[in-house]
């Protein structure tokens, strides 16, 4: 899903969004503010189940990530027309190699070896859907659907912005009193959006290394707790993108999102 007003929002936050430093700064913004309870707004995550070739080629990109192989990771890349969606940094040059543009969009200069987790994560990422105006093409996370006028509303009515809201993978997620898998439970969230308030770092933080895969949010009844990181996703979350050539081969075919 993909709206004018989202297109405004991410331009200017979509390179922060996954930062944890940030999320840390906008919880506590919004800890010092009382959490009321919102409409509920359901989220429709498109599924795909793709051909046999399709999981063998993202275990190789897994094998190839792991190595931290280039010139292996060039022949997964389509040859030509890589596109790269959402490129809110003009990383993007037409006079480069599709591999190239692959590795500034997903950062595999990155000192860290971030880029080549990210990659190992694209290809380890369980849903998987078409995107927008690409027939024959899938991306992963699949690009969620819901309705960007109760968005805008919602918004609008909390006082938020689009990094705020988060849906979860699977209905039925439970929300935690503490950071903890053995908290009660104090509410279940279907597949819908919910009010994301950052990354708890309490001093448990720092002696309790789960404390770190746990994101804070606010439930569509006003209760604030915790859900494992996870299994949360964002509207506006990266994505690699496949297709198919002529032989019926997977290549990487594109990206959606921006880049440090």
């Amino acid at each position: 899903m993909y709206c004018v007003r989202c297109a405004v929002l991410v331009s200017g936050v979509l390179l922060a969004m996954l930062n944890t430093t940030v999320l840390e700064v906008r919880g506590a913004e919004l800890r010092a503010t009382a959490v009321k309870p919102y409409k509920r707004i359901a989220v429709t995550i498109p599924k795909t189940a793709p051909d046999p070739r399709f999981q063998a080629f993202r275990k190789q990109l897994v094998d190839i990530a792991k190595r931290h192989d280039r010139a292996a990771l060039a022949r997964l890349v389509v040859p030509a027309s890589f596109f790269w969606e959402r490129d809110v940094g003009g990383g993007f040059n037409p006079k480069k190699s599709s591999i190239d543009n692959l590795a500034s969009a997903v950062r595999l200069n990155a000192a860290d070896g971030r880029g080549w987790n990210d990659l190992i994560l694209f290809a380890n990422e369980p849903s998987l859907g078409p995107l927008n105006l690409h027939p024959n093409i899938l991306c992963g996370p699949s690009d969620p659907t819901y309705s960007d006028a109760e968005l805008d509303g919602l918004m609008d009515a909390t006082g938020s912005d689009l990094i705020d809201w988060s849906y979860p993978r699977v209905p039925g997620l439970p929300v935690r009193a503490t950071p903890d898998p053995t908290s009660p439970a104090i509410e279940t969230l279907d597949v819908e959006l919910i009010r994301v308030l950052g990354y708890d770092r309490t001093a448990s933080a720092s002696t309790d290394p789960r404390a770190a895969a746990w994101t804070r949010v606010a439930t569509p009844h006003g209760r604030t707790g915790f859900v494992p990181s996870a299994m949360l996703l964002s509207p506006v979350a990266n994505r690699l993108c496949y297709g198919r050539d002529g032989a019926g081969n997977w290549h990487i075919v594109g990206y959606v999102g921006g880049s440090d």
